[in-house]
């Protein structure tokens, strides 16, 4: 069980953070790692991004450091030729968290971004279990 913000188990309700629960009992159940949700990040440079490029991986490193403040994992951020500029792979620990992340993001006016949920195998048992 990957139990979600909100869920409850055994009179416990789980709070937006791994680990975090509250239960009226005061005995928590046996916790279990929810996994975060993941996602791929989608950028483009902006016309300010593309004239100081020569500092986009220290911006890079920069943003890797300010998204865990967010609970944000990028897991990897690649410099692409094609439609992207760059592409990401995140970690959160909920919608809102990767939204504040891609917003705080977007104030530096060096990128635009698109996100992408992403689900892994297991999850997308989950999802073709509920299927007719």
């Amino acid at each position: 069980m990957n139990p979600t913000a909100g869920d409850e188990l055994d009179g416990c309700f789980w709070g937006p953070r791994r680990f975090e629960v509250h239960c009226s009992s005061g005995t928590a159940p046996d916790l279990q790692e929810r996994d975060d949700d993941h996602y791929i990040g989608l950028l483009n440079f902006t016309d300010k991004g593309i004239h100081g490029v020569k500092e986009t991986t220290k911006r890079a490193a920069a943003a890797k450091a300010a998204a865990k403040k967010f609970g944000v994992n990028m897991r990897g951020v690649y410099w692409t030729m094609g439609e992207y500029d760059l592409v990401c792979v995140l970690e959160a620990d909920n919608e809102a968290s990767l939204t504040a992340f891609n917003l705080a993001t977007a104030m530096q006016g060096n990128v635009r971004t698109r996100s992408l949920r992403a689900f892994s195998a297991s999850e997308m048992e989950t999802v073709l279990a509920k299927l007719p």
